[in-house]
């Protein structure tokens, strides 16, 4: 019996374990939403009610994230991004309305537990030049007053999160710290809000970017162990960054007549990667000071007693700017997936131990997108730079989790941050051949080749992102007008060169198929509609568009020739420069565009057909064989996506050709009456004149075609010049 109640006692210490009751209730949790593939909001509200996090703060008020939180007792801060202040300034009727769709919606009985509304974030920054200066304060009273009109003025508080250098100190002591003269104004302002609304002043303070942005800054004095040198500032000793910085706003707020403000951390954490100092060790060491301080309920020496403090951050982001720094992607004490990067203990007793990771999380097949093995590595400096400039390749900076890796490992590691971020797609494993696909895990023991996950959380900053990526095939360094036009250039020589060829070795062809036609295409491309087709020819749904704009902007020059290259094979005329005097002498102008309508209703449908079924075998074919293929796999995928499509689109083809040859006889009023007369005198059979000889000329034409063009695209890429390799080390700025 006695061995049986021992069971059950460590059976529910292991439940009150799990659900973890031990947390501070004084420590909240950042959660940020700019990552490609953010968790699930459900998965990530039970990660925090099993860790026992009893607050949250996050950036905006996503209706889904928000929902999620109902039913339980966490306390949420909502926040307001910095681009929506403009209008909550001016307008009193678009303050209410926000309150009404983000915050009144959520407070009904089992709903959302929300206690805050953050009016922009850190919009005082000097990097930003003052440009919020002036709308702050009254997009927070707006706020404020539609909350008190919805009934929730005495639960819900408003306040601003601010960056510390909002307040200064000349001399490096707190009591020299005062806000800075330039927002003195709207600092006060602020101030008298919030001690008039008993709302708490929400600062950021990281004493990791004092190191970051100091190299003779004291190491040991940016953590809490007491190895620092103490500062002495009016009999208060200073041990550490954090308490000197607190105690500088204290006497801020003492200055400016309201010493009694509360103060709550909106922001406090270090980051794990994409800088030297910027480790898990160094994070273990950090939080683990930070919340035995919290537990203690010591305080600073001017602001003693408990502190309430936000956690920064929840998980990894992988899309936030790196503008600050490398590190900025790495704040997280999970990473992207979920998974706890380091012990640490949010009751602040200081165990060493794992925190629980999010259960139910989902991964993508396990696969990784690498160098080639026999890829020429002098081709790698454009490649990687595109993949780290739409990736995140912030990892492999110095000092950084992956800077022990060669050439070949910072490539694949670049090749694979970009395939993932794209959802594994095979096309954003190709970088002209430099890459390819495999099912053995290349991670070393400090190096984590991720594998994302699947996420419904699609966000519009990832769909953007994708849709400007949508080129994944062509190797590009950063996205400049540059090299934009350098791809549009690669795409005319190419597919310019695949046109005449195929123009050239089948024309012979083309000729029966007219004069079977006539009655008395796979049709070409010049080499101005090839190159501008093949610019959007990969997101099946661009190639429609792609390929109407292409046909539109070709049909101007392309009509013309065609009418006379089909009269020529007719036997209307025996040169060139004979059609065009007796055309333009016995039609005029608009005998050149004899046929456009029928030339339109032809072609537009043909490009989207060809290059769908051509992209969309291609693809398939990739995935199956997990490799790029050579010059005479593309070669037979074009052929047969030609002569089906050639088939296809046959009827069309025998209209236009009809219409084109008809000259100045007029034999048909147009396209309706065309169809009209073919059926009447000849049945529908008449509309598949010719297609043998088309199919014919269509297939090996596309063979040609493809063939020609992928060679001559891989061809001038290896022919690009070649950028400095300092793609690894350097600051890249958003």
């Amino acid at each position: 019996m006695w061995t049986f109640c021992m069971i059950l006692v460590l059976a529910h210490c292991q439940l009150k374990g799990g659900e973890g009751a031990g947390a501070l209730p004084s420590i909240g949790i950042n959660w940020g939403s700019m990552a490609s593939h953010p968790i699930n909001p459900l998965i990530g509200v039970n990660l925090l009610k099993d860790n026992g996090i009893k607050k949250v703060k996050i950036f905006d008020a996503d209706s889904w994230t928000v929902s999620a939180f109902s039913g339980t007792d966490i306390e949420v801060m909502v926040g307001i991004p910095n681009d929506q202040l403009k209008k909550l300034s001016k307008d009193k009727d678009h303050a209410e309305d926000w309150v009404r769709n983000n915050v009144s919606k959520h407070m009904h009985d089992g709903g959302v537990n929300i206690r805050y509304v953050s009016v922009g974030n850190e919009a005082f920054l000097k990097s930003y030049n003052g440009s919020y200066e002036r709308i702050t304060f009254p997009a927070m009273e707006n706020v404020q007053k539609a909350i008190d009109k919805a009934g929730f003025g005495d639960k819900i508080k408003v306040t601003t999160a601010l960056n510390v250098d909002v307040y200064e100190s000349g001399s490096n002591k707190p009591s020299d710290g005062a806000f800075r003269k330039d927002i003195y104004d709207v600092m006060k302002q602020i101030v008298n809000f919030l001690d008039e609304k008993k709302s708490p002043f929400l600062v950021n303070i990281y004493p990791f970017l004092s190191l970051y942005q100091n190299e003779d800054f004291p190491k040991d004095y940016a953590f809490f162990d007491g190895h620092s040198k103490t500062t002495d500032d009016k009999n208060a000793h200073y041990t550490n960054m954090f308490d000197a910085n607190l105690d500088t706003l204290v006497w801020s707020l003492k200055k400016l007549g309201h010493p009694n403000v509360s103060i709550t951390i909106g922001e406090i954490g270090w980051p794990t990667d994409g800088h030297k100092d910027a480790n898990i060790n160094n994070a273990k060491r950090f939080y683990q000071g930070f919340l035995k301080k919290i537990q203690s309920k010591k305080g600073s020496p001017l602001h003693p007693g408990p502190m309430n403090a936000y956690l920064f951050s929840l998980f990894d982001e992988n899309m936030k700017s790196i503008a600050p720094g490398n590190f900025e992607r790495h704040w997280g004490i999970f990473g992207y997936d979920g998974k706890p990067k380091f012990p640490i203990d949010f009751s602040g007793q200081g165990q060493d131990k794992l925190p629980i990771g999010a259960k139910g999380v989902i991964y993508q097949e396990r696969k990784w997108c690498v160098l080639e093995r026999n890829a020429n590595k002098n081709l790698l400096s454009n490649s990687v730079g595109y993949a780290c400039a739409n990736g995140d390749c912030t990892s492999l900076g110095p000092g950084c989790s992956c800077s022990h890796l060669d050439e070949a490992g910072n490539a694949s590691y670049a090749f694979n941050q970009y395939f993932q971020i794209n959802d594994q797609s095979v096309e954003a494993c190709d970088f002209s051949g430099l890459a390819t696909i495999v099912m053995n895990d290349p991670s070393t023991r400090d190096c984590i080749f991720p594998i994302t996950i699947i996420s419904n959380a699609c966000t519009k900053r990832k769909q953007n992102l994708l849709l400007r990526n949508s080129f994944a095939s062509v190797s590009l360094g950063e996205q400049k007008p540059f090299d934009f036009l350098r791809t549009l250039f690669e795409g005319v020589i190419a597919g310019g060169t695949a046109g005449v060829v195929v123009e050239t070795a089948l024309y012979p062809i083309d000729t029966i198929k007219t004069r079977l036609q006539a009655g008395c295409s796979w049709r070409r491309k010049t080499n101005i509609e090839r190159p501008l087709f093949w610019i959007g020819w990969e997101p099946c749904w661009c190639l429609t568009t792609a390929g109407a704009i292409g046909g539109i902007a070709a049909s101007l020059i392309r009509v013309p020739t065609e009418v006379i290259k089909q009269r020529m094979q007719t036997g209307q005329f025996t040169s060139a420069s004979g059609a065009v005097r007796l055309i333009a002498s016995k039609e005029g102008f608009k005998g050149f565009y004899a046929g456009y309508g029928s030339f339109l209703l032809r072609d537009l449908p043909f490009d989207a057909i060809q290059f769908c079924i051509y992209e969309q075998i291609r693809l398939g074919y990739m995935l199956a064989a997990r490799r790029n293929l050579n010059d005479p796999e593309n070669a037979i995928i074009g052929a047969f996506a030609g002569a089906l499509t050639g088939a296809i689109t046959t009827p069309l083809d025998v209209i236009k050709t009809r219409l084109m040859v008809q000259g100045s006889a007029n034999q048909y009023k147009g396209i309706v009456d065309c169809v009209q007369t073919i059926i009447k005198e000849e049945g529908p059979g008449a509309f598949l004149k010719g297609i043998g000889p088309r199919v014919l000329w269509i297939g090996i034409g596309g063979s040609i075609f493809f063939g020609v063009l992928e060679s001559t695209k891989r061809f001038l890429a290896e022919r690009r010049p070649t950028l400095p390799q300092n793609t690894y080390s350097e600051k890249r700025k958003d």
